[in-house]
């Protein structure tokens, strides 16, 4: 069995399936050969996405040549049954063959980008995936012509936040391969980026101010900054430890939690510095409004309260399973998102008393080493969304 490291190594392996026999490494520094397959030579042929090539290995050597270029991300390479090669470029969303010998190219398909995959069923039809849409894609080979065979408005929504203006809610997405925004009135759903085909990289995590779009990576440990009216990334801050959540305090300020480390990390512009250390998976930072941020240890089952100007951290309620979303409603009492047992609880702030409104919501496919999937945001008028990970929806929910 051989495989292929990308991302963040870069080796290429033959394992022993049966596990008797160590690893053997056929190359190093490959710059990331992904989807490949072997031709009927014996030679292994696969892409590396970020220079957009096809190369074409020795799986005994490990050496390498490259077999055609200029091909945008390059995602996947197959050879259907009567010996014709194929590669997806996932940036564009074509499905080209590739002359074996010359390394010419002719377009066979074009399909919606990004596309992240493909198989050759025989030597008639190819199925491509778009990540961004939830589809996967029939191509006919002989004629170009393309049939979607399950698709989705949403991919696998893992956070949500909320602005409200001029007497609406608009709810940003962050949709794992793409961020979206949906007009809560209508339902209608906008795409503000994808994967491959703009700057975004893997987003995890969102937070939203009237000005900005903030979107987490915990893939890439990284906030990328965007300006909510045109959509344009206008910033990046690397160097995070898996980061949860981020929120925005004013346009040169933004506090960052640390789901692996404990820690929330205030960015400004002297850089960066730790205001809160030893938390226990800190996670669903939101402004109170009154100069402090609720924040949720979401494994011990916490809601805290951190005061921006002190530095110091306050109980606000306790007890719950596994936290994953805090909102704040209109009349300041707190929504708290139970991803462990699907329950939504109304809190008290002042209190500390809650009480369950709603329960099983399918939310919480990610749980470990904690919440990392779905999400809760609320509107001016009380309105609660969640996002529904474990069914891909957005449910609407108001107290009664």
């Amino acid at each position: 069995m051989f495989v292929g490291q990308t991302f963040f190594a870069d080796s290429f392996w033959e394992i022993d399936p049966e596990g008797h026999l160590p690893p053997r490494l056929v190359a190093a520094d490959t710059e990331g050969v992904n989807a490949f397959a072997f031709g009927a030579d014996g030679f292994i042929y696969g892409p590396i996405a970020h220079d957009g090539t096809v190369v074409r290995m020795d799986p005994e050597t490990g050496e390498m040549e490259v077999l055609t270029g200029g091909l945008k991300t390059p995602v996947s390479v197959r050879w259907s049954p009567d010996n014709h090669l194929y590669v997806l470029a996932g940036a564009t969303g074509e499905v080209l063959e590739v002359d074996p010998h010359t390394g010419s190219t002719k377009l066979v398909a074009q399909v919606a980008a990004p596309v992240d995959n493909m198989v050759v069923e025989d030597n008639r039809t190819i199925y491509v995936t778009n990540m961004a849409d939830n589809a996967v894609i029939a191509v006919d080979i002989a004629t170009g012509a393309t049939t979607s065979l399950i698709d989705g408005m949403l991919a696998f929504p893992k956070d949500v936040a909320l602005v409200s203006e001029a007497g609406r809610d608009v709810l940003y997405v962050a949709d794992s391969t793409a961020v979206r925004s949906i007009d809560t009135t209508t339902g209608d759903v906008t795409d503000l980026a994808r994967r491959m085909t703009s700057a975004l990289q893997f987003p995890s995590g969102i937070g939203v101010d009237p000005a900005h779009i903030y979107l987490v990576s915990e893939v890439t440990g990284s906030v990328q900054i965007v300006d909510r009216r045109t959509s344009e990334f206008v910033g990046k801050v690397d160097g995070f430890v898996e980061p949860t959540d981020a929120v925005g305090l004013s346009d040169e300020v933004m506090l960052v939690s640390e789901g692996s480390s404990g820690r929330i990390v205030r960015v400004d512009g002297n850089g960066r510095t730790v205001v809160a250390d030893g938390l226990i998976a800190p996670m669903a930072l939101v402004s109170s409004g009154n100069g402090s941020v609720y924040l949720a240890e979401s494994t011990a089952g916490r809601v805290l309260e951190f005061d921006i100007a002190s530095g110091s951290l306050t109980e606000v309620a306790a007890g719950f399973g596994i936290v994953r979303s805090i909102g704040v409603l209109p009349d300041g009492r707190l929504a708290v998102l139970d991803s462990g047992s699907g329950d939504l609880h109304i809190v008290d702030p002042l209190t500390g008393k809650s009480n369950t409104i709603a329960s099983t919501l399918p939310v919480g496919y990610l749980q470990d080493p904690y919440p990392r999937s779905g999400g809760m945001a609320v509107g001016a008028d009380g309105t609660i969304y969640i996002a529904a990970d474990r069914d891909n929806s957005i449910i609407k929910l108001t107290e009664s």
